[in-house]
């Protein structure tokens, strides 16, 4: 069907931009952006970041935000938007790099909060 819609180089990269870690990286970011203006405020980043290291951030978070808005580009009042999200997540040298097994437990948990939300 793609090659008759002469699309098929634009579905091919949609298809290849969707992988395991694309789609767990898509659902997160939804179920952060509380706010759904499209991108991660500083509290709703800190959200990931506490979860990712398994402990309270403290006081220091605001600093540690601000250094990642500063390392990607990203205005601080505007915060990280869903591929700059992605980009912080995958990068292996930023503080917030983060496994599959990690962003799968991650989703299992946040789906056993939302099916006990409906008891």
């Amino acid at each position: 069907l793609a090659s008759r819609t002469g699309s098929s180089s634009r579905s091919n990269l949609v298809m290849q931009d969707l992988t395991p870690r694309k789609i767990m990286l898509n659902a997160i970011f939804a179920s952060l952006d509380e706010d759904q203006d499209g991108c991660l405020s500083s509290s709703e980043l800190r959200v990931f970041a506490e979860v990712r290291a398994d402990s309270d951030l403290g006081v220091d978070w605001e600093k540690q935000y601000s250094i990642l808005c500063i390392a990607y580009g990203v205005p601080l009042e505007r915060g990280f938007n869903e591929e700059q999200f992605c980009a912080i997540v995958n990068d292996t040298e930023a503080g917030l790099h983060c496994s599959d097994d990690k962003l799968r437990d991650m989703i299992e948990v946040e789906e056993e909060d939302t099916s006990d939300d409906d008891d």
